[in-house]
C-alpha cells in the first residue's frame, strides 16, 4: 500500500470517527430502531435509482459518439464502475467506466471523453447550486474566493476542451509523451459539443434530475425523521458537500461528505444526532448495495 493511498484511507477514518465522535451514538441508534419502517427500503429504492440516471446520461454520451451498445450494457457498466469506486482503493474506482468501456471495444480516448464530460457536467451543476452555500456558511470575503474559484475551473474548462482555439493552447502545454493521447481526449470533446450539442444539453438536463433525485432522497429521510427544512436549503447543503467530495484527499470523498454536510445542517437549526443519522444512513445503503450487487456480479461471473 502506497504512503497516499494510506492517508487517503486513514483520513476518511478518522473524519468518520470524528463525527461518530461530536454526537451521542446511542441516541442516532435510537433515531434509526424507532423511524418509520420503511425508511430503509425508501432509501435503498433512492440509491438505485440514482446509480441508474446515471447509466442513462452514460448512454447518451456514448450515442452521441455514434456508437451502439444496448442500454441495458451500459446501466449494467455503469453500476459496476460506481461499484468499484466505492470498494476499489485510489483511481482504479473512479477510472474503472473507462476499462469496462473499452472491453465493450470503445478506444481509450473516447471512453476518457466519456468519463469526462460525465464528471464535468456533475462538478458544474454542483458546484453553481453550491456557490449559495457558500455565501450562507462562510464569511463574505472567503465566500467570493470560493465562488471566483468556482466560476475559474468551470470557465477555464469549457474554453479549453470545447473551443477551437482553447484545444489548442491546451495542446501545447501537454508534455510530449501525452500529447497524443491528450489531443484525441481534447478533439473528440470538441466534436461532440459542435456537432452534437443536443447530447450534451440532453445529458445536463439528466444530471440534473439525478441530482434532484439525490437530493429528494435525503429530504424524504428527514420527513420520515419529523424534521422541517426548506427542499431548497437542504439541495444547497447536500449540493455544496457533493462538490467538497471532489476534494481528493479521502477514498471516494467519504468523509468529507459527511462531516460537511453534517456541519452545515446544524447550521440550519438540525439536531446533530439527526443530521449524523442523515448522512450515515445513506452512506451505509450505498456500501451496503454496492456490497450486495458486487456479490451479485462476482458470483454470476463466477457461474459462468
Amino acid at each position: 500500500m502506497n504512503i497516499k493511498l494510506f492517508l487517503k484511507i486513514a483520513f476518511s477514518l478518522f473524519l468518520l470517527s470524528y463525527l461518530v465522535y461530536l454526537v451521542d451514538f446511542k441516541k442516532v441508534l435510537e433515531i434509526v430502531t424507532n423511524t418509520n419502517p420503511v425508511l430503509i427500503p425508501l432509501l435503498f429504492f433512492f440509491c438505485f435509482l440514482v446509480w441508474f440516471m446515471n447509466g442513462i446520461t452514460v448512454h447518451f454520451f456514448i450515442r452521441a459518439f455514434n456508437i451502439i451498445i444496448p442500454f441495458w450494457k451500459i446501466v449494467k457498466l455503469n453500476l459496476q464502475s460506481i461499484i468499484y469506486g466505492l470498494v476499489l482503493p485510489g483511481k482504479l474506482g473512479e477510472l474503472s467506466i473507462v476499462y469496462l468501456l473499452k472491453k465493450e471495444g470503445l478506444s481509450t480516448s473516447t471512453a476518457v471523453t466519456i468519463a469526462f464530460l460525465d464528471k464535468f457536467v456533475s462538478f458544474s451543476f454542483l458546484a453553481l447550486l453550491s456557490i449559495f452555500g457558500f455565501f450562507i456558511f462562510l464569511k463574505r470575503d472567503i465566500a467570493l474566493i470560493f465562488t471566483l474559484l468556482v466560476l475559474i475551473i468551470i470557465f477555464l474548462t469549457i474554453f479549453l476542451f470545447f473551443t477551437k482555439k482553447g484545444r489548442i493552447l491546451f495542446s501545447k502545454f501537454i508534455f510530449k509523451k501525452y500529447r497524443e493521447k491528450f489531443s484525441k481526449i481534447l478533439e473528440e470533446t470538441y466534436l461532440i459539443f459542435k456537432k452534437n450539442p443536443e447530447a450534451i444539453l440532453i445529458n445536463i438536463v439528466l444530471t440534473i434530475l439525478k441530482w434532484v433525485i439525490y437530493f429528494i432522497s435525503f429530504y424524504v429521510v428527514l420527513i420520515l425523521l419529523n424534521v422541517n427544512i426548506s427542499f431548497l436549503t437542504l439541495s444547497i447543503i447536500i449540493a455544496t458537500s457533493a462538490l467538497l467530495s471532489f476534494i481528493p484527499i479521502t477514498i471516494a470523498g467519504l468523509g468529507i461528505r459527511e462531516t460537511s454536510g453534517f456541519f452545515m445542517l446544524t447550521q440550519v437549526g438540525i439536531d446533530a444526532n439527526v443530521s449524523a443519522t442523515v448522512f450515515l444512513l445513506i452512506t451505509a445503503t450505498r456500501y451496503v448495495l454496492g456490497g450486495i450487487l458486487l456479490i451479485y456480479y462476482e458470483i454470476k461471473s463466477w457461474i459462468k
